[in-house]
């Protein structure tokens, strides 16, 4: 009940009551008249005190009722303010990470035979490259050239086919696309290069190129030894993505256990999925659509797996089918991506 609403209650009863005591009293002024109704007033007042003490009773449980839904209404609007305030916060110190970050790399590739040749595909490819990346040109880089490395690792043999690396295999393809003393080769041994992964070195042609498992093995491997050499550069991005996508799915489990109204809580917290995703360009969710399936099991609560994560709010849902390396990869996640015409 309103505060105004509850002062005219109140009012207009004391105004009752003084208004039936005025007439009763002009009804029988009459000394001897008054005083027979002795008795009768003494039943009347202590009547009227028990309906006043219930009444009094009855108005104070509801100011109690009134003042509890306002207060929960306040610890409700401050939750909410806390919780934008951070999570804006966090996508300010998102971007102003993505901002600041640096790569200095040295990449080349075989163009050709002769000098002449190599000096012609420069000019026209810009294949040679020696610089320094910085911010969301990052990205870009990362995104086009795992995508090439990725398919560099099609074998168009008939027939080879294995699920252990060829060390040797991978050795020479690197060779043929990295200077021995980049920094990328270095970190490359057998070693790292002599594991057994459910892998398959597979042609376009190939029978089992269809196969989600091998897709999804092959990104694993791919993306661990690819990638291995720039996490100092961008693992402190994708954790900082999985941290508020965490963030935002923590408030609305809270959320969804104090109002028992899972939907709703689930459409409100969807939104800020969204902003958050709306701040990503294409390379960015690139990058963190292959990130997501390799690193996937942070924490022992499944809820907060990243592959949970991002299907429970189809979170890369706008990257676009066409901006994967394969089609077949939009399998790795149970939600529809733009574009595609796969049925869920």
């Amino acid at each position: 009940m309103k505060k105004r609403d509850m002062t005219f209650l109140i009012w207009g009863s004391l105004l009752l009551i003084s208004f039936t005591t005025l007439l009763l009293f002009l009804k029988f002024k009459d000394t001897n008249v008054l005083g027979s109704l002795g008795t009768t007033g003494d039943f009347i007042g202590g009547y009227l005190g028990t309906i006043v003490s219930i009444f009094a009773t009855y108005l104070i449980f509801i100011t109690y009722s009134s003042q509890k839904k306002e207060l929960k209404l306040q610890r409700d609007l401050f939750s909410q303010q806390k919780f934008e305030t951070t999570f804006f916060n966090m996508l300010n110190v998102h971007n102003e990470l993505k901002k600041n970050l640096f790569l200095d790399y040295r990449l080349k590739r075989v163009t050709g035979d002769s000098a002449e040749e190599d000096s012609e595909n420069m000019r026209k490819f810009g294949v040679v490259k020696y610089g320094y990346l910085n911010g969301f040109e990052i990205f870009e880089f990362l995104r086009n050239d795992f995508t090439k490395f990725y398919r560099e690792f099609h074998i168009h043999d008939a027939g080879v086919f294995d699920d252990q690396i060829n060390s040797e295999l991978v050795i020479k393809s690197l060779k043929e696309k990295f200077d021995e003393d980049d920094n990328f080769f270095k970190n490359l041994n057998e070693d790292s290069l002599n594991i057994k992964p459910s892998l398959a070195y597979i042609d376009e042609w190939d029978e089992n190129n269809n196969k989600l498992e091998t897709h999804k093995n092959k990104i694993l491997y791919l993306f661990s030894l690819y990638f291995d050499n720039y996490q100092e550069i961008i693992s402190h991005y994708c954790r900082n993505v999985y941290h508020i996508l965490k963030f935002i799915r923590e408030n609305e489990e809270l959320e969804s256990k104090n109002y028992s109204d899972k939907k709703m809580a689930y459409k409100k917290y969807k939104q800020y999925a969204n902003i958050f995703q709306s701040q990503l360009n294409l390379n960015e969710q690139f990058l963190l659509f292959y990130n997501f399936i390799h690193f996937n099991q942070e924490t022992q609560n499944e809820t907060y797996w990243t592959v949970n994560l991002v299907n429970h709010y189809k979170f890369l849902e706008n990257i676009g089918i066409k901006n994967l390396i394969f089609k077949k990869h939009e399998e790795f996640y149970n939600f529809q991506i733009k574009g595609s015409d796969r049925i869920i």
